[in-house]
């Protein structure tokens, strides 16, 4: 079987099984809550941060309206929802694929791509947790973008990620940490798309919030410090789950960190305050959240993992490979 293919067969298996995971797992147990969700969403009156997220919501339910009703309301639900993933897993793995394909051969970006799928179950929590994946879908896409040169499209990926989750405001500091590295934050261009990034997430970000105004916030920064420092939830859930799914990535990467790139030096520093973000703004089991961090820590463990240096292999090979050579 060529290259080519097998890398699909690879990349499609890892979209359903993680599908899959996520269908049987958050969404056909949870069919009434999550609809209940939506229609406050829908309706304006949900609480915060729900009513400030409303991009998965509306593709949901717009879905949800074209599906035949002879499936019925739980499975038009049900079916629009697992497209919606479907899709969205599929854009993770093909486009972090093919974004790997530009930094290394062809089976280490394979290898980068299953590493990826590996957390998702373990990252799965609560019963609406895809917006996660989504937003984990718009770091992947802003980091092709940025690597093809085709950063002229982020204000636009940012703005739109931006109505899913709040997070995308990362993606505006990891295109400066991009620009920097390339020594291009001293040109016009570089400026416009980073201040337009800028500006996207803002006008998007203050927008939602205006219009439907200010809402009660449950989950402050005192509930996430008291859930996220409680001794027994410490010792029985964030210890083993942070130890098992974040700590190697972490330590390989780290081993790497001298020897890599300057955008990926920079990158793993950006973490730590977007660490800190998460600490106080999230809970340390949803783990889905930190997703877009292994997006760094990937390529970094790679690199520790086989010794190519990100960029050195990729690019020589990555046109023969397409063809299947």
């Amino acid at each position: 079987m060529p290259k080519r293919w097998a890398a699909l067969v690879l990349l499609a298996s890892l979209t359903l099984s993680s599908t899959w995971y996520v269908f049987k797992h958050v969404i056909q147990p949870n069919v009434e809550a999550r609809r209940r969700l939506v229609e406050r969403v829908v309706e304006g009156s949900a609480e915060a941060p729900y009513q400030y997220r409303i991009l998965h919501p509306l593709l949901g339910r717009t879905l949800e309206e074209r599906l035949g009703s002879s499936l019925g309301v739980e499975w038009r639900h049900a079916a629009a929802y697992g497209s919606l993933a479907l899709a969205c897993f599929a854009g993770i793995y093909g486009l972090f694929h093919a974004w790997l394909r530009t930094l290394f051969s062809p089976t280490v970006a394979l290898l980068g791509t299953a590493m990826l799928a590996l957390p998702v179950p373990l990252a799965v929590t609560g019963y609406f947790v895809e917006g996660d994946f989504i937003n984990l879908l718009a770091f992947v896409l802003g980091f092709w973008l940025m690597e093809r040169g085709r950063d002229a499209w982020l204000p636009l990926v940012i703005g739109l990620a931006t109505l899913n989750r709040e997070q995308s405001a990362y993606l505006v500091v990891l295109y400066a940490a991009h620009l920097a590295a390339q020594r291009s934050l001293g040109h016009r261009r570089a400026q416009v798309l980073l201040a337009g990034s800028a500006v996207a997430f803002l006008v998007v970000f203050l927008g939602v919030r205006a219009a439907y105004g200010p809402r009660p916030h449950p989950y402050g920064v005192a509930f996430n410090l008291a859930h996220n420092s409680s001794p027994r939830t410490v010792r029985e859930v964030i210890l083993p789950l942070w130890l098992s799914v974040v700590v190697g990535p972490a330590v390989l990467a780290g081993l790497a960190f001298r020897r890599t790139t300057v955008f990926f030096r920079w990158a793993l520093l950006a973490l730590g305050p977007y660490l800190v973000l998460f600490v106080l703004n999230g809970i340390l089991i949803e783990l889905a959240k930190f997703l877009p961090a292994f997006l760094v820590l990937i390529p970094m463990a790679l690199q520790t993992l086989t010794g190519e240096m990100p960029g050195a292999v990729g690019r020589a090979e990555s046109s023969g490979y397409f063809k299947g050579e």
